[in-house]
């Protein structure tokens, strides 16, 4: 009888070479935005920046917040980058840049665990095993979603816009928290949840769409953690009377089509 013959993995799966092509991805993103920092200050720069006299304290945090109440932890930003450079804007160009260079180091981040979130859910295959043996796994996707984030035209307002730092502060922030609650929903320690309601908070300080994270984590929880993560925090029953409010206490903590049994129609027994 002839051996099933093995599978050859494909794409980036050692970590030194996951490393080498991220920072590969890293540079090109830098190399895309590098003709921004000699840029001068336009538009709402002006309004933001040079006729803001909040900044000119940094020390003095209730002038800061208080001039821009739904986005003072992007105003603290400004103050930061004035207190180091003055109306320079060469450095508030340079702070932008490097958060979008942080963001797409996240961006691999929360790719590289929603593709082992979503393999986790099927069953190991041979090629699964020799990979995890090693220490490896596959990063192909990864890399290349990270490589799309880096050099995407959607950004670049967000990246050569100084008026437009809230968009990627709040990318920075709203990714940290994503992957923070992530290990919270994985049984983590509280220290985990606590940091994710703090870079939540902050985020929210930055930019209002961040009030989507709830949903963003839960939805991560739902689909790709089901039995590993979302049943550990979210109770798969409910108080007597109140069970319609928790669509997963019908799934107990998985999506509705992991019940059906292997060829059947219907749900399978709990």
């Amino acid at each position: 009888m002839v051996a099933p013959a093995k599978r050859v993995p494909t794409g980036a799966t050692d970590g030194g070479g996951a490393r080498v092509a991220l920072a590969a991805v890293v540079l090109l993103g830098g190399l895309v935005y590098l003709n921004a920092l000699p840029n001068p200050f336009v538009y709402d720069d002006y309004r933001l920046i040079l006729e803001n006299t909040s900044l000119q304290r940094l020390s003095d945090l209730r002038t800061i917040v208080l001039h821009d109440m739904t986005r003072p932890v992007a105003n603290f930003s400004y103050a930061m980058d004035y207190a180091l450079w003055g109306t320079r804007p060469f450095g508030f160009h340079l702070t932008n840049l490097l958060l979008h260079l942080f963001n797409i180091v996240l961006l691999f981040a929360v790719a590289r665990t929603a593709t082992k979130d979503e393999a986790s859910r099927w069953p190991e295959t041979e090629k699964d095993r020799g990979q995890r043996a090693e220490g490896r796994g596959d990063l192909t996707l990864p890399i290349l979603a990270a490589a799309l984030f880096a050099v995407h035209p959607m950004l670049t307002e967000s990246v050569g816009y100084v008026s437009s730092r809230s968009e990627v502060l709040c990318a920075t922030l709203f990714l940290a928290a994503l992957l923070s609650g992530r290990l919270w929903l994985l049984g983590g320690r509280a220290g985990w949840g606590l940091l994710t309601l703090a870079l939540w908070v902050l985020a929210l300080g930055v930019r209002e769409t961040a009030a989507m994270l709830p949903f963003v984590l839960l939805a991560h929880g739902f689909l790709l953690l089901p039995e590993r993560g979302i049943a550990r925090r979210l109770p798969a029953s409910a108080p007597p009377g109140g069970r319609w409010h928790f669509p997963w206490y019908y799934t107990r903590g998985r999506p509705p089509w992991a019940h059906r049994p292997p060829g059947g129609r219907g749900r399978a027994p709990p």
